[in-house]
């Protein structure tokens, strides 16, 4: 003789609270690794900002054999080194940030 169906709401009422706790655990695990993920990317995409604005203020290679890209007009060398101050710290700082958020990935969502 076949068992007959229950209908959904007499399922919910009577499945143990292991399996509903697994399946929210499930979708909350998912939700958090999805969340980790997507910052790891956001400040890997910054980190690549930086270093491009960085490598523009680094270019000082002749543009012609008679001007160099530094050189836009007038040079302003105290402009110019904070510039340069500001964006390798804001590279570093970026740095710890994204290695940061690697390591709580890593140790968070990574099976061991």
């Amino acid at each position: 003789m076949a068992t007959a169906k229950k209908p959904l709401f007499s399922k919910q009422l009577t499945e143990s609270h292991g399996k509903i706790k697994a399946r929210r655990a499930e979708m909350i695990q998912a939700d958090a690794e999805d969340a980790s993920n997507a910052l790891i990317n956001k400040l890997k995409s910054e980190l690549r900002q930086i270093r491009l604005k960085k490598m523009n203020v680094e270019d000082i290679s002749p543009q012609s054999t008679i001007t160099l890209n530094v050189v836009e007009g007038t040079f302003d060398g105290e402009e110019w080194i904070k510039k340069l101050n500001d964006l390798t710290n804001k590279e570093t700082l970026k740095e710890i940030e994204l290695n940061t958020a690697k390591a709580i990935h890593t140790k968070w969502f990574e099976a061991k």
